[in-house]
């Protein structure tokens, strides 16, 4: 396998929201997860700049736990970064 070969990887946001969450909760007003890019080409061995925010109806950040997970032994994903393991396509999947 080339080392440097790149890898992409494909991002599925999706909103999970614990069962009997109230309206007063911080998770409750999270309408959308927003990545920094839909789309990223990271280099096998290489680390890309990537995070995903939370955000309300009107747009504005909310501080929320949120879980950025990609496949095993594909990619790893560190807060603020993806990091490029294997080559081909992969989904990065982030949740709250």
């Amino acid at each position: 396998m080339n080392r440097s070969t790149p890898l992409s990887a494909v991002l599925l946001l999706s909103l999970l929201l614990p069962g009997g969450v109230t309206a007063q909760d911080t998770a409750a007003r999270v309408t959308r997860l927003v990545p920094s890019t839909d789309r990223l080409t990271v280099t096998v061995g290489a680390r890309t700049p990537f995070s995903v925010h939370a955000v309300d109806a009107s747009g504005t950040e909310v501080a929320a736990d949120l879980r950025v997970t990609g496949p095993r032994g594909a990619v790893r994903v560190d807060p603020g970064f993806v990091e490029g393991l294997s080559q081909g396509e992969y989904q990065i999947v982030a949740t709250l």
